[in-house]
């Protein structure tokens, strides 16, 4: 983990609903163990997240080859670092660092029409369209009067057109894993989806299987 990069908490609600809360690394204190981050923002409502001082959660965070991993924790202070309102959690040990298994998604090329929202700043927005998707993730092209960051997050919206008069609307909050600069045309950003219901990942890959399927035939 370093600064500035985006990490996911999760924390179960009132009604024991798990809720996925996107964040930044404000700093790392390896001598207090104590890992600050801004308050987070809730991937589902786009509101700040408030947790108390106790508050357990789990941390899902990706090295620098995009493996994911995962620890538990929990807040143990709130503060201010350089006037900027902070949480600061537990680091784990390294026994308590988990790597996430991910499956290997079947990924097609296909040029489907999304909506893009920043997690950061809902009110900017943009319309582009994919060059891949998997029920991993997807690469979109970036619009040249956008810019993109690394770990930056987006709530977005993909349009999946199953027949001429049936399409699925696929909303999940996604992670700019990397970008790719091209000579001529537009930039390209592959993107992991970090939070994203299981419905919705299975119309993904049904997707994807059709696809295959009339590509083949």
């Amino acid at each position: 983990m370093e600064l500035g990069q985006a990490i996911t908490i999760q924390v179960e609600d009132a009604n024991k609903s798990m809720q996925n809360l996107i964040t930044k690394i404000v700093e790392l204190d390896e001598k207090q163990m104590v890992l600050y981050v801004h308050y987070p923002t809730n991937t589902k409502t786009r509101k700040t997240a408030f947790l108390l001082e106790g508050t357990a959660c789990k941390v899902i965070y990706q090295d620098a080859e995009n493996t994911s991993f995962t620890f538990p924790t929990e807040v143990k202070l709130r503060k201010k670092i350089k006037k900027i309102p902070v949480l600061g959690l537990r680091l784990p040990t390294e026994e308590e660092i988990n790597k996430i298994q991910r499956r290997n998604y079947l990924r097609i090329d296909t040029t489907l029409d999304v909506a893009a929202r920043f997690t950061d700043n809902p009110l900017q927005s943009f319309n582009t369209t994919t060059l891949d998707i998997s029920g991993g993730g997807a690469s979109i092209a970036i619009p040249k009067n956008v810019k993109l960051n690394v770990d930056e997050t987006l709530n977005i919206t993909i349009v999946l057109p199953f027949k001429s008069d049936e399409y699925q609307y696929v909303t999940a909050t996604a992670r700019v894993v990397r970008i790719i600069e091209r000579d001529k045309g537009l930039n390209l950003a592959p993107l992991e989806f970090i939070s994203i219901k299981n419905q919705e990942r299975d119309h993904i890959i049904r997707y994807c299987l059709m696809k295959q399927v009339k590509q083949n035939i």
